[in-house]
């Protein structure tokens, strides 16, 4: 643990890495309430514009692949 740093941090930052590779895999599978799980416990709100950016993009990406 580095001199300042919280122990909570380490965790934070594995739940964080877990969260983006179960996004990653969502996408990848096409599991569109996965991923719309694992962005909401990233934080992002349902209706705010970062979290329908980040839907819009999901879409845009499930589109190309059919």
């Amino acid at each position: 643990m580095e001199r300042g740093r919280r122990p909570s941090h380490s965790a934070e930052k594995e739940k964080r890495r877990r969260l983006k590779s179960t996004l990653l895999n969502a996408l990848i599978r096409g599991n569109r309430s996965l991923f719309e799980q694992a962005l909401i416990e990233l934080e992002q709100k349902p209706g705010s514009a970062e979290y329908e950016s980040s839907m819009k993009k999901y879409e845009d990406y499930q589109r190309t692949r059919r």
